[in-house]
């Protein structure tokens, strides 16, 4: 019986490993045996590392807003990961890739952050907006920033919806100011 066990965890192995080759070859699935350069940013995470690399190098647009997408649901907000999403919005001059990285920053802004890292991601989000030419992207970093808590992303929201060159995006920062105050009488009650 013991011998079945182990003959049973061999072939799983072996169709898990087929199953990520067959992945890999396709493009779909990130490769740490196909890299033929380090990568960038370390965060210890071997797919975080690859999506990072993906979202950085040359990949194709789609597996850019993929590795951004896949970077925004994680756990754990490290400062090498949001030194990363920093390197990926600005160097890309792609906004639908900018967008969707904006996008991910709005989902790790929602996590339960310590003080530090949401002061950094913050000042990433504030970089980047003062950076970005394109309204639908700041219009989502605006949205990025009304998911933190601190009271400096208050500050970063009015200025928004005072100062944004776009009336859309200013209506955006307001309707995200009242959300706020909201959600903060919301809290208090």
């Amino acid at each position: 019986m013991a011998a079945l066990k182990y003959v049973g965890v061999i072939l799983l192995v072996g169709f898990l490993c087929v199953g990520a080759y067959q992945l890999t070859t396709r493009g779909e699935f990130p490769s740490v045996a196909n890299k033929t350069q380090a990568p960038s940013i370390y965060t210890g995470n071997l797919l975080i590392d690859e999506a990072l690399d993906r979202l950085i190098g040359d990949s194709t647009t789609q597996q850019k807003r993929l590795a951004a997408s896949y970077l925004g649901t994680q756990e754990s907000v490290s400062s090498n990961l949001i030194r990363g999403m920093q390197k990926a919005i600005d160097s890309n001059s792609d906004p639908a890739v900018r967008a969707s990285v904006a996008e991910a920053l709005g989902q790790l802004a929602v996590k339960d952050l310590a003080g530090s890292r949401e002061i950094q991601l913050l000042e990433l989000i504030r970089n980047a907006y003062q950076q970005e030419p394109i309204s639908s992207v700041r219009r989502n970093l605006v949205q990025a920033a009304a998911k933190l808590k601190t009271p400096e992303a208050a500050t970063f929201i009015a200025r928004a919806a005072e100062k944004d060159p776009d009336s859309e995006v200013r209506a955006f920062a307001k309707q995200a100011m009242k959300e706020r105050e909201r959600h903060a009488s919301d809290q208090e009650a």
